[in-house]
């Protein structure tokens, strides 16, 4: 063996002993020790029988008993016991002994996690036997070969530095009791699955043997139970019988153990020769199951025969395994080669032959081939790829035991970058392929998932080394004859999405959380948001304190900021400075990747567009008398085509709102201009409406919130706060309209509402009245009951106007002249900067909307959460819609956050 092994030099002098190397297939526990292999040699010579195993009770009918306390379901809920009795050891044997523990450790007991063994010295102990776990300190005892006694607690640092059992102490280590075995009279037995006690150890003199097997998988600690007493009752007075144990569980359950349970299994002969291919009689298969310590018998004529699996045979659980045994038996090298009848000539699938060329050519090329693991973390391919784990196929372990491998992977690349971290001292360049399957989740197939060949190859150096990858794309493309051209056709390098898509910073939801304080009684009849995910999350915040709204969120990526291509994540000085080599302007350069400020502006032109027309179709269903959803809950008949538009830049977003009075204005029960943390009470202004749509009436208006006539003049308002009640001036209640930010000037009266009213009714698409910088102060007469003015429900953006004829061109002659149906929206957009830039550049240049301070204050960078308002008239025809800006980069709410100064320190500095 040694000349064959290792040369004829080093087998001079060597033992001429033949020695038979056995290979024992890892299901065979019975032959994982010299008794089992050599009882099996012998039963397959056939110089002895087939022993049978008996497990009986003592002659005194004192049953050994061990009763399982219920804290045991915290650690290892299961036991099981036996005896062996008068068993008589040699050195041998007790070695013997000793060494199928540690293969049944290593093996079926999977590292003593799943059943642990521990046998003792029954002579030296006084039943009955207590299985409990306890804490650490209260366990005390002197264990294997240990000077003195130890608590638990002490052991545990002890045998972590011993090179055996410190493998082991992690299976308990965590957990707040311990599992302890002790008898009658407090002695401990062993701490399973750790170490056993010193005062109960196995000495070759030993008698009678108690074993017991504490598991967490109470089969497998009954086949190893089984595995032990069957192996070494061989050594007892009385061969093959074991003593039973009485094991009492915390429920009452009693059991004997060990079960050496015998089952009897039946297999057709046709079968087993059908399977095999040979062509034996039953009497001949039922010998060569019998040489295999499977007693058998012929019955049914010949036609089939019975095994009787005995319970050292645990591996037999299906009838293949016993046809397995039979040609084990026959030998394998007795059977006779056929050609099967079916043509079944193996060949390579010609996707695998095609990768093997393929790797063939690549290492030509000078790549080195990595081979990764198929599983990755799922940060790996999301968050370090810049994705959304939610819009990856990725096929998930429901139960991964380290980080490391959560998922099937989905893209090579993340496992070829784990690579070169890993070899960053290795001399560069660095040139790894890898050609292999991805898992990807696909609902077409029956396993709900699908193998998909990828091929990734990365080259690491001091220079970006375009031209490598490049030159290694147009070979494999040349090798399988894939042209260059376009995308139908061929291949090309496609530019890729590039758009950051970041978390929201601390510092953003701050921000996020002020200006959803601001809005929180808006009541939103559409919500819209870019699905980066910095500005979802400032939109789902302000949805969630949202008092009034109960819309759900819709994500278009039309909303997204401006793809900057290959300078993604660059500095914005890096971005200008490659401006100026190029000698171009910003409005005229397209970052290569990226997308251009036309193309940007066409995003937002088209959201733009989708909107008005998802609006005018409301219109429509209104006019046609069909019934629709009226988000916000008022009666549409008898009003303007007309929405509120409010816009807002996001951390990074953005909000508009349609409708076509003024502003959905936020009403404050103060007049110092400071942000409430709740409104005094909904209060708001009316204006009267004649049909000939010539006159209109200052104060409180007569309608009332549905729009009825006949209605009272006045509505009081229930439940209005207490700050009302301690505001009044001259006999009156002052409540106060933000419509931008505080002046330091005086507030208007309810007059100059009036006018403003007048003024826009008539005024078209001239100069706003209103400006970022106006508020304005309601005073009404207080009622008695709660404080609060006598004014109507209507928001003010359910205002009817007295002038329509400029946006009611598309009216239906259903309605009587003058009156026309309004459509009430006010749609919440979070967007970017750059998006909501452009957006405001198409207001100003395309549809002649006026901006406090200009088209240059319009191109200004709003602060993070900054807040534009706008309202839009709509009307049902094909006119362009009408814009008038309320306020625009409005960030009053962010005053109230703690930084300094808020406009600068939340600026990107990326591009």
């Amino acid at each position: 063996m040694i000349a064959k092994e290792q040369g004829a030099d080093k087998a001079i002098g060597a033992s001429e002993t033949l020695i038979f190397k056995i290979d024992v297939p890892a299901n065979r526990y019975d032959l994982l020790c010299v008794e089992g292999l050599t009882r099996g040699l012998l039963v397959f010579q056939q110089k002895i029988a087939v022993p049978r195993y008996v497990a009986v009770t003592p002659s005194s009918g004192q049953l050994q008993r061990l009763t399982i306390k219920p804290s045991t379901s915290r650690v290892r809920p299961f036991a099981v016991a036996a005896i062996l009795r008068n068993t008589t050891f040699t050195k041998g044997r007790y070695q013997s002994f000793i060494d199928l523990q540690d293969k049944l450790h290593q093996n079926i007991c999977r590292k003593r996690t799943l059943v642990a063994i521990g046998t003792h010295d029954l002579d030296t102990l006084q039943g009955p036997f207590t299985y409990d776990a306890l804490p650490p300190k209260d366990i005390k005892f002197q264990a294997l070969n240990q000077p003195k006694e130890h608590t638990a607690t002490e052991l545990m640092d002890i045998y972590s530095t011993d090179m055996q059992l410190k493998h082991y102490l992690h299976i308990i280590q965590d957990k707040p009791v311990y599992p302890v075995i002790y008898d009658s009279k407090g002695v401990v037995l062993s701490m399973p699955p750790i170490i056993n006690g010193h005062h109960s150890r196995i000495r070759e003199d030993t008698r009678n043997v108690l074993i017991e097997c504490t598991a967490t998988d109470l089969n497998k600690a009954n086949i190893v139970l089984d595995t032990v007493v069957c192996m070494f009752s061989e050594y007892c007075a009385e061969k093959f019988v074991i003593e039973k144990v009485e094991v009492t569980y915390p429920d009452g359950r009693k059991t004997l153990c060990p079960e050496l349970v015998y089952r009897t299994e039946k297999v057709s002969v046709d079968d087993i020769n059908k399977k095999i291919g040979i062509s034996e009689s039953a009497e001949n298969i039922a010998s060569l199951l019998t040489k295999m310590c499977l007693k058998s018998e012929v019955v049914d004529g010949g036609a089939n025969i019975t095994v009787e699996v005995p319970p050292t045979r645990h591996d037999v659980i299906h009838a293949c395994d016993i046809m397995e045994d039979v040609a084990i038996a026959f030998g394998y090298n007795n059977i006779r080669q056929t050609i099967p009848n079916t043509n079944c000539i193996a060949a390579q699938f010609g996707i695998n032959k095609l990768t093997d060329l393929l790797r063939i050519d690549i290492a030509a090329a000078g790549f080195t081939e990595a081979l990764t693991f198929a599983l990755c973390a799922s940060e790996d391919v999301a968050d370090k790829m810049r994705k959304k784990i939610e819009d990856i196929k990725a096929v998930h372990i429901a139960n991964p035991k380290t980080a490391e491998f959560q998922i099937a992977r989905t893209s090579l690349l993340p496992g070829i970058l784990k690579t070169i971290a890993s070899n960053r001292k290795m001399p560069l360049p660095l040139k790894l392929f890898e050609i292999s399957d991805v898992v990807l989740r696909d609902t077409e197939k029956d396993v709900g998932a699908r193998n998909q060949r990828n091929f990734c190859a990365v080259y690491y150096s001091k220079t970006s080394g375009f031209e490598v990858i490049k030159g290694l794309l147009d070979r494999t493309m040349q090798l399988l004859e894939a042209p260059p051209g376009e995308y139908d056709h061929g291949y090309c390098l496609r530019p890729t999405d590039g758009q950051l898509d970041t978390k929201l910073s601390e510092i953003g939801e701050q921000q996020a959380a002020l200006i959803a304080q601001r809005l929180q009684y808006d009541k939103f009849s559409h919500i819209f948001c870019s699905d980066l995910r910095r500005a979802s999350r400032t939109c789902e915040v302000i949805k969630e304190q949202n008092k009034v709204s109960n819309r759900e969120l819709t994500r278009d990526p039309r909303l997204r900021e401006r793809a900057y291509g290959i300078f993604e994540g660059k500095s914005k000085t890096y971005y200008l400075t490659t401006l100026k080599k190029a000698k171009k302007l910003s409005t005229e350069y397209t970052p290569p990747g990226g997308e251009s400020l036309q193309q940007l502006r066409a995003r937002a032109v088209d959201f733009f567009r989708d909107l008005c027309t998802q609006l005018r179709q409301l219109i429509g269903s209104q006019h046609d008398g069909n019934t629709c959803d009226n988000p916000m809950d008022v009666n549409p008949t008898r009003r303007h085509n007309a929405a509120s538009f409010s816009s807002s830049n996001g951390s990074p977003s953005g909000n508009f709102v349609f409708g076509e009075s003024c502003c959905d204005a936020s009403l404050m029960g103060a007049q110092q201009g400071l942000v409430p943390t709740e409104p005094c009470c909904t209060i708001v202004p009316e204006v009267t409406h004649t049909n000939s749509g010539s006159t209109s009436s200052s104060g409180c208006s007569s309608m009332t919130a549905d729009g009825n006539p006949d209605a009272p003049d006045t509505l009081n308002l229930p439940g209005c706060p207490a700050p009302c009640k301690d505001s009044p001036v001259d006999g009156n209640v002052r409540c106060v309209t933000d419509l931008g930010s505080p002046l330091s000037e005086p507030s208007p009266s309810l007059e100059s509402v009036s006018s403003f009213e007048d003024d826009y009714g008539r005024g078209g698409i001239g100069e706003p009245v209103f400006d970022a910088n106006i508020r304005t102060t309601i005073v009404a007469p207080k009622t008695a009951d709660h404080g609060c003015p006598n004014v109507s429900l209507s928001p003010i953006f359910e205002h009817r106007l007295p002038s329509i004829s400029s946006v009611s061109s598309g009216r239906n002659s259903s309605f009587d002249d003058g009156e026309i149906p309004l459509l009430l929206a006010e749609v919440l957009v979070v967007s970017h900067g750059g998006f909501l830039k452009e957006l405001f550049c198409h207001f100003v240049d395309d549809l002649g909307c006026k901006i406090p301070g200009g088209r240059g204050y319009a191109l200004q960078v709003s602060p993070n959460t900054g807040l534009s308002k706008f309202t839009v008239s709509i009307s049902s025809g094909e006119e362009p819609p009408r814009l008038t800006c309320l306020s625009i980069h409005d960030k009053d709410h962010l005053m109230y956050i703690d930084m300094q100064p808020v406009g600068k320190s939340v600026q990107p500095q990326n591009v």
